[in-house]
């Protein structure tokens, strides 16, 4: 029969803040260190092969260790960076189990069964101040979410900046098995909503409008999967600052200038106030519906499953409410 070998991980120090190092403890490879880079949301065999693709070597935290937490009796380690990615490490495969991106650096991780389910939750501490609860997943959330310019929706690269007066726009990736999805829009420091969530359709782009933005203020868009009744956890872009434009004006039709009296003294009947065909439509601009709550996708403490009030400040959305996808473990 075959014996599982059992493993020591040591963290990063500050003088390879990405690294990790697996030691085996028993069998052939025993006391034989391998280290791995964890940058980006991905894993290198070496610093240089981290930056040269681009990613920078942020600090990793102290791992923690779970001894099943998939439910297929594979032990996983877990370690936040100060880069926001959450890695889920496989010592026994040497891979990455899942990656989680948050917005902001991530602390230490800890377990507990906060829901009284008889299955542990994964809490991470986040340098925004929130204490996150991971939990089940029925559908996984979009791997990315861009943030694309609503002047030319065609490009599908993500921006940093977009020249708007009322509307922002995103595109993400499809998600296997997802029947729609629902998006919204915040402020980037997470005091509240722009726009609430409201349910898009199944596609995988979006234009939002009507939305009361400021010149130079950031803002992300969030998206999450729907499959039935099933909520995805949250992906969010990572924010776009918005120079504001002038309002667009409705189109009046003909030039209302050429009312009044014309060169023979006659008047005429045509309408002389321009203001009168975009009257209620500011500048032709119609803000989305709220789409009703979704039973089950609530905005407070959401793990998985559970109520809320979508109008809540995205401080809790995005806390407390964050799930991955773990399959339920076996009682």
């Amino acid at each position: 029969m075959a014996v599982q070998k059992s493993y020591a991980l040591v963290g990063a120090t500050a003088t390879f803040p990405a690294r990790l190092k697996v030691t085996p403890a028993s069998g052939p490879s025993a006391g034989v260190e391998k280290t791995f880079v964890l940058a980006g949301g991905k894993v290198f065999g070496s610093e240089s092969g981290a930056t040269a693709a681009g990613e920078n070597l942020a600090q990793l935290g102290s791992v923690s260790v779970h001894a099943d937490p998939s439910g297929t009796g594979a032990p996983i380690a877990f370690v936040g960076s100060s880069d926001g990615w959450l890695y889920g490490f496989a010592a026994c495969s040497s891979s990455l189990a899942f990656t989680k991106r948050f917005a902001a650096a991530v602390g230490n991780v800890v377990f507990g069964d906060t829901d009284g389910d008889g299955n542990d939750e994964i809490l991470v501490a986040v340098a925004d101040g929130y204490l996150y609860a991971l939990d089940q997943a029925d559908v996984t959330a979009p791997v990315e979410v861009r943030d694309i310019d609503p002047n030319d929706s065609s490009i599908a690269a993500d921006v940093d900046d977009v020249f708007t007066f009322d509307t922002l726009a995103a595109s993400w990736d499809a998600v296997p098995g997802a029947d729609s999805y629902s998006v919204a829009v915040v402020r980037a420091d997470l005091t509240g909503f722009v726009a609430p969530w409201q349910t898009v359709g199944n596609v995988t782009k979006t234009n939002l409008t009507g939305l009361d933005l400021l010149d130079g203020g950031q803002y992300i868009f969030a998206v999450r999967s729907l499959k039935g009744g099933a909520i995805s956890p949250d992906a969010v872009s990572d924010g776009v600052v918005v120079h504001k434009t002038a309002k667009p004006q409705a189109d009046a039709g003909p030039d209302s200038a050429d009312a009044g009296p014309d060169d023979g003294g006659v008047e005429s009947d045509a309408p002389s106030d321009a203001a009168d065909a975009s009257d209620g439509n500011e500048g032709g601009s119609v803000a989305r519906p709220r789409d009703g709550h979704v039973a089950g996708g609530g905005c407070d403490c959401r793990q998985g499953r559970g109520g809320g009030d979508t109008g809540r400040p995205l401080g809790l959305l995005l806390g407390l409410a964050t799930v991955l996808g773990f399959a339920r473990r076996r009682r």
